[in-house]
Order: C-alpha cells, then structure tokens, then sequence
C-alpha cells in the first residue's frame, strides 16, 4: 500500500468510528467548511458545519431504526490530483447484529475530494453513488 493510500485509510478508519459511535460533532471535525455535496444525479449542495449536524442526525437516526451495529470502510481507490489533494473512493458496508447474528444491511460506494491542510486531512466533497437507495431498501424490508 502506498503512503498516501495508507495515510487516507488511517483517516477514513478515524472516519468510520464517529458513524458507529454516532457522533456528527466529532464526525465535523473531518471535514473543511463549506463542504459540497453531490448526489447520485449531479446535484450539488454546499453546507456549513451547521447544516452538517442535523444532516449527520438524519442518518443516525436511519442506524437506529436498521439497528447498525458496525460499519466497514473498504478503500478501493486513491487517485492523487496534485501533491496536496486525492480523491478516495471507498466502499462501506454496514452491518446489523452482533457475533453469529450478524449480518450485512447493505454496501454502498461513496468518492470524496480530499485535500491535506496543515492539521491533516480534511474532506472537501462527497460524491454520493448509491447509499440513499441502499437505506431506503433496508428501510423497507424493516
């Protein structure tokens, strides 16, 4: 693995743990404000740490209904734009139950636009693919 790719998974490992422990403050810390998002149709939208948090509760609001016990950020790709700035992509898999009831709710891909500042990595845009319609089909076979 290379340095940067195990430097971007070390973040992401970070990342991953604030979902688990449903966490939108510390989850905020990850991120450079404003941040964009863009949905699976091309849409962007800009937001605010303020506009983060209630967005962040939204989808721990859904790991509680689907009774998340563990999510798993597979690394697939890094692609290094300039010395200062990678885009990540990374596919997750949340798990519901826990030892032999475990099982796996859905996986979904997701692309970030990383950028590196002088207090490490901070994450400048999402790119979702498919994690909406990956929640709304659990959702419905609750």
């Amino acid at each position: 693995m290379s340095d940067l790719k195990q430097k971007i998974h070390q973040f992401f490992q970070h990342y991953r743990r604030c979902f688990e422990t449903q966490d939108a403050e510390e989850a905020s810390q990850f991120f450079h404000f404003p941040a964009s998002m863009y949905s699976a149709k091309g849409e962007r939208e800009q937001f605010s740490k303020e506009e983060f948090l209630p967005i962040a509760e939204k989808l721990f609001q859904n790991y509680r209904a689907l009774h998340v016990s563990q999510i798993l950020g597979n690394l697939t790709n890094v692609t290094e734009l300039n010395p200062a700035t990678c885009i990540a992509s990374l596919n997750w898999v949340v798990i519901t139950g826990h030892g032999d009831d475990a099982f796996q709710l859905y996986s979904a891909t997701t692309h970030y636009l990383i950028c590196e500042e002088e207090d490490g990595y901070r994450i400048e845009s999402v790119f979702v693919v498919d994690e909406p319609d990956r929640i709304r089909e659990a959702l419905e076979k609750l």
